[in-house]
């Protein structure tokens, strides 16, 4: 059980959001009556076994069955492979099943979310692709200050090492799901005029939690939805098609990453 905020506005729809991409299965609710439900499963990778079980046992806590949701949001990667295809196979049944739409997260999204709050630091996020890559994105506060990428930890570094130097910044926070000083090392040495001190390393699991979080600040934002009453297929569907990241079923997959790390118009060092 964990402590989810409330939504700024009444909020009359339930929400579930889920994780497997690493190696935890993961699972937080949001009803329309203000419950709220957060379980985080470490599995071991058998998320074959235990998703489904997470899930109903999540929904069983709340009183709610499937036909109850009116969103299902889900983190799709980057990450295993084969867990992220178990929870975004999970969820396309779900929606297909009830005739709801589907909200995908990035997982270094997520990540990179219960940070936003820090001031004048560089948020990078990395994801262990093996054999010194990396998934990745860089972060300032709510905004990317890179193109989400899988890339050469050196490469990454020296991209955000030029984004560093082209802010504001005083710190720079490195973020992951697990243990990886690899990282760590690649930013030091690509920022050799920074001390050890101000470039700090935190690993912290992926949660559904946090996708939730993003989710909700999403549909807050989005003016046209009133979501001070229950949801309304005839109504809501095309409006909610427009929040960023709202698909339909089968227009959700697997978050795949294979470029090279970009820098955002807006940081391009000349």
């Amino acid at each position: 059980m964990g402590a989810l905020r409330s939504p700024m506005r009444s909020f009359m729809w339930n929400i579930l959001a889920t994780d497997s991409c690493q190696a935890a299965s993961s699972l937080a609710i949001i009803d329309s009556k203000g419950g709220r439900f957060e379980s985080h499963l470490m599995t071991g990778r058998t998320h074959s076994q235990q998703y489904l079980p997470l899930v109903a046992e999540g929904l069983q806590q709340m009183g709610l069955s499937a036909a109850d949701l009116d969103l299902f949001v889900v983190i799709t990667g980057p990450g295993s492979y084969t867990g992220a295809r178990i929870a975004v196979a999970s969820t396309q049944a779900f929606a297909y099943a009830t005739g709801r739409l589907c909200l995908g997260v990035s997982a270094l999204e997520a990540l990179a979310h219960p940070f936003r709050g820090f001031e004048d630091c560089l948020l990078a996020v990395f994801v262990d692709a093996r054999n010194h890559r990396a998934y990745s994105c860089a972060y300032a506060g709510t905004e990317a200050q890179s193109d989400e990428s899988a890339a050469d930890l050196a490469e990454l570094a020296a991209s955000y090492a030029a984004i560093y130097r082209a802010g504001n910044y005083t710190s720079l926070l490195c973020i992951s799901p697990e243990p990886f000083p690899e990282a760590r090392a690649a930013l030091l040495e690509a920022l050799p005029e920074l001390g050890s001190s101000e470039i700090a390393a935190i690993d912290r699991p992926l949660r559904a939690r946090d996708a939730l979080e993003i989710a909700l600040e999403r549909l807050e934002a989005a003016e046209s939805l009133d979501l001070s009453r229950p949801y309304d297929r005839a109504q809501d569907r095309e409006l909610l098609l427009k929040v960023p990241g709202v698909v339909r079923p089968e227009q959700l997959d697997v978050l795949y990453l294979s470029q090279p790390p970009v820098l955002r118009q807006s940081q391009t060092v000349k």
